[in-house]
């Protein structure tokens, strides 16, 4: 089968947290189904302070072929917990039709289907639940990859954001100088 991933820095308190979260909870549950499953962990300071959860746990680091690794998995997973920002993990993975599971504040400000584009999860059981489906049902994460990735070309990719920029430069560009303002 192939690694279930995450992709990110765990300088970053909410990815790190998050992923202690899934390694103490979730990992656990997923092995009890499948106990060949493997997790990879990519990025900056991938190493997790966890006790005896490691089994089955890769923790590559900063590799240079992120698109490359990213075809090698059968899904990535956003445990995010907490915290703000930009979800670029998900564009990412829908932009490289890898499917996702990810807890509804990890997906935070994208408009997603539980079941559509990709499966959403707040508790360890159902998080487990979900990356054991997209594991044992390949035709499964296809479909739901396929689905995430037309999404994405519809609202995310540079073709469907380009206009939505270029009008916004332009409303810029005509709005009139505020006085006393000297730049």
């Amino acid at each position: 089968a192939l690694p279930i991933c995450f992709i990110g820095t765990l300088k970053y308190a909410p990815n790190r947290e998050g992923l202690e979260w899934f390694i103490q909870q979730v990992w656990p549950l997923v092995r009890r189904r499948d106990p060949e499953a493997r997790l990879r962990i990519v990025g900056a300071s991938s190493a997790v302070p966890v006790g005896d959860e490691r089994v089955g746990i890769d923790e590559l680091g900063f590799v240079e072929d992120a698109a490359g690794e990213i075809s090698t998995w059968s899904l990535m997973i956003v445990p995010i917990l907490v915290g703000g920002g930009t979800r670029i993990k998900i564009a990412e993975a829908f932009s490289r039709r890898c499917p996702v599971v990810a807890t509804r504040q990890g997906a935070y400000g994208y408009v997603l289907r539980d079941g559509g584009e990709c499966f959403l999860a707040d508790d360890a059981t159902a998080f487990a639940t979900a990356c054991s489906a997209l594991i044992e049902d390949e035709s499964l994460g296809r479909a739901m990859a396929d689905r995430a990735r037309a999404m994405f070309d519809r609202e995310l990719s540079w073709d469907a954001i380009e206009p939505r920029i270029a009008g916004t430069v332009e409303a810029c560009l005509r709005m009139k100088p505020v006085a006393g303002c000297t730049t």
